[in-house]
């Protein structure tokens, strides 16, 4: 115990507030006792593969999600237990691998930190790809039908809705999904997770770009039939329509060459 102390707080694992649990200790504990002291508990040594298992258990029975790593005979069944289990490096037993959920080849414990930041920002990606496409249509939607039903006539023919989704629907969105979002600092990204991207973040998203892409349109459409024809009013509005939704691609990921090279290409061809 006074090694595993000792080897704890030299990588930042234990303070002052927080002890060791001994296996023999562990052994003296019902599970009840087990749960009230573990979340004091930094480190658990001379444990046995027993131990291990139990201590996922009564992990997960506090509401965590536990992962697990290890790479012996020994971590095996603790390994199995845990929401995810990690077999450190492409040397750890064959039983270890078989229990595991996620084997590390480099034997790199930093990868795990590496998989969590990537994990965590497709999330972020794939919520910026979706609130732009769904968003971009809603509001494409709003102006087609708003103008339709105030004019009797539809603002966009066919084929320049086609052109609409051709232009941002494409490339574009495809960089957006693609490319890793700006911010990968980890404790940023520790808030993302298909609860918190797909949750109220991508409700106010898809809402925001709905209501600039709808404004845009309705925007030109209108300015358009006060000034000129119809033919002219419908060119206007796929302008608007696509530059307002070309410039929302370009402020989601206004630092990403990609993203902005792909915008400002569809919107030189536009022209």
């Amino acid at each position: 115990p006074a090694t595993a102390r000792w080897l704890a707080a030299e990588v930042g694992i234990i303070d002052g507030a927080r002890s060791v649990l001994s296996g023999p200790e562990l052994d003296r504990l019902t599970d009840e006792e087990l749960d009230a002291v573990l979340p004091d508990v930094a480190v658990c040594a001379r444990v046995t593969p027993a131990h291990k298992a139990r201590l996922v258990s009564a992990f997960r029975r506090l509401g965590h999600v536990v992962a697990m790593t290890g790479d012996g005979v020994n971590d095996a069944a603790a390994i199995r237990l845990a929401d995810v289990g990690i077999a450190l490096g492409g040397a750890s037993t064959a039983a270890a691998r078989r229990a595991a959920d996620v084997v590390l080849v480099d034997e790199s414990i930093d990868g795990i930190v590496d998989a969590v930041v990537e994990g965590r920002a497709l999330w972020v990606a794939v919520r910026d790809a979706v609130a732009n496409l769904v968003g971009h249509n809603y509001g494409e939607i709003g102006v087609i039908t708003g103008a339709s039903l105030l004019t009797g006539s539809t603002p966009l023919t066919a084929r320049q809705l086609l052109l609409v989704n051709l232009f941002t629907d494409t490339v574009p969105a495809l960089t957006i999904a693609m490319r890793p979002p700006p911010d990968l600092d980890p404790e940023t990204l520790l808030a993302e997770g298909p609860d918190r991207s797909f949750g109220p973040a991508l409700h106010e998203a898809i809402m925001v770009r709905g209501i600039a892409t709808g404004v845009a349109g309705a925007g030109g459409y209108f300015t358009g039939r006060l000034t000129g024809t119809v033919n002219r009013a419908r060119t206007i509005t796929l302008l608007s329509i696509v530059g307002a939704q070309l410039g929302q691609t370009i402020l989601a990921r206004p630092r990403d060459v990609v993203v902005v090279g792909s915008s400002v290409g569809a919107a030189a061809i536009l022209l």
